[in-house]
């Protein structure tokens, strides 16, 4: 920029006549933009004016709204965090593909500290999953964190989850950014932010994790005061799709698409 040799050029969508905004990156995407404008001002900015962000305080702007599930679900996103001493739980999301839109609709949850051992664990989520299956008929995926191993292991043996569950390994590598855990961050606020991420109950362990989780020093806070575990396990069921997500950021949708 100070070099006189360069050539700087420096736009946003701002920078187009209201007619491009309009025709060229279209309605639907100007609609997302200026609903994450009025949800996370922060957010906006860094996204789309390219603004530095700032990363201390609340990590949620703004909570999923609470809303009626939809009667069926193209198909079903589960995650899973196992923790001795943390919690263990396993976050569902229903995904509504014709409205782009993600639902918690159920959570297991289970203080760690308990006099359960792993195979108990296993028992009781094989039987949340199942029953879930069961009752939703539909596809369903479910993403569980790999350490420790045994646990994955277990499941990846069939343990005793249905045959039509397809079991994968939670996903670890980032999709556009080195910082996974902010990556993760910035899709939830996205998603929040756009009103594509909603909640059927706000008596999930998660509602609450979503309200109290905080930034320091620009990392987000894990220690005993927080449910990061809750947090995780709903990372976890989503982050096969945040490059399908975040692809509605940079990408504009025509009238004609």
């Amino acid at each position: 920029k100070k070099d006189e040799k360069t050539i700087y050029n420096f736009r946003t969508y701002l920078d187009l006549t209201e007619f491009e905004q309009k025709y060229w990156l279209g309605i639907p995407f100007l609609n997302t933009i200026n609903a994450l404008k009025n949800s996370d001002i922060e957010l906006y900015n860094h996204i789309y004016l390219g603004m530095p962000r700032k990363l201390e305080n609340s990590v949620y702007k703004k909570m999923p709204t609470v809303k009626k599930r939809p009667k069926k679900f193209d198909y079903i996103l589960c995650g899973m965090d196992y923790g001795e001493v943390d919690a263990t739980t396993v976050v569902c999301v229903g995904v509504e593909k014709k409205t782009n839109s993600y639902y918690i609709f159920d959570q297991y949850y289970k203080k760690g500290g308990s006099n359960m051992v792993i195979n108990d664990y296993i028992s009781e989520v094989c039987s949340f999953v199942n029953n879930i299956n069961k009752i939703e008929n539909t596809k369903m995926y479910f993403y569980i964190e790999t350490s420790p191993s045994s646990v994955y292991n277990l499941f990846a043996n069939r343990s005793n989850i249905d045959k039509t569950v397809s079991i994968f390994k939670a996903v670890k590598s980032g999709v556009y950014s080195n910082n996974i855990i902010q990556e993760r961050i910035d899709t939830t606020n996205y998603l929040i932010g756009s009103n594509q991420l909603f909640i059927t109950d706000d008596k999930f362990p998660i509602y609450k994790a979503f309200s109290q989780a905080e930034y320091k020093n620009g990392k987000r806070l894990d220690n005993k005061n927080f449910d990061i575990d809750s947090l995780d396990a709903f990372e976890y069921a989503i982050q096969s799709e945040i490059k399908y997500i975040m692809r509605g950021v940079t990408t504009s949708v025509t009238n004609e698409d």
